[in-house]
């Protein structure tokens, strides 16, 4: 079994309605069962709705509406990210930090009507944590990482380096998680 430890960034504004939100950065590490990273996917991905970032989005995720506005469509960027996952020829589970990551995807995914059978297989780290660690409430990226020993590198709220730091704490606990015997694998 693979891994893919993912992360999503997407339309965002400071707005009390604000319109749905689309992908605008999908960011991967694919880790095997063993624990050991295998590759990396990045890409920036072109809104349908508001492909205007807003001023909000662009000082939250330090994505420039340059990357966007060279970014391919959604469906070209997807099917590159299908490919890397490889979901036909092996058996893979999707990792994220909380379901956001997850939900967003099916969200796209109905807003360009398409359907990724590989959406279900799904873990949320950031509960797996809390349970590995009986923590009362849930902890963010930076502060799990810290009770691993390390600090959060890069920049926050970019797919690819928030996927790496996820990653980061899977491998360190890789033996520890619940997912690891099949039979617990808690699929969405």
């Amino acid at each position: 079994m693979n891994y893919i430890v993912f992360d999503l960034e997407a339309t965002c504004w400071k707005l009390r309605k604000p319109p749905p939100q689309e992908i605008i950065e999908i960011g991967a590490v694919k880790v095997n069962d063993k624990g050991e990273r295998l590759g990396e996917f990045s890409a920036f991905v072109k809104p349908k709705l508001n492909p205007e970032l807003s001023k909000f989005c662009k000082q939250l995720t330090s994505i420039e509406q340059e990357d966007i506005d060279r970014a391919r469509d959604f469906d070209d960027v997807i099917f590159d990210f299908e490919e890397w996952l490889n979901w036909k020829a092996e058996e893979i589970l999707l990792v994220a930090w909380g379901d956001y990551d997850q939900i967003q995807l099916g969200r796209d995914a109905d807003l360009h009507e398409l359907s990724f059978p590989w959406l279900k297989h799904f873990m949320c780290l950031k509960l797996a944590h809390a349970r590995m660690f009986k923590l009362k409430e849930p902890v963010g990226v930076k502060t799990a990482l810290e009770l691993a020993g390390y600090q959060f590198e890069g920049v926050s709220h970019r797919a690819i380096e928030d996927a790496r730091n996820t990653a980061r704490i899977l491998e360190h606990h890789f033996g520890e998680w619940a997912f690891q015997d099949p039979a617990n694998i808690q699929v969405k």
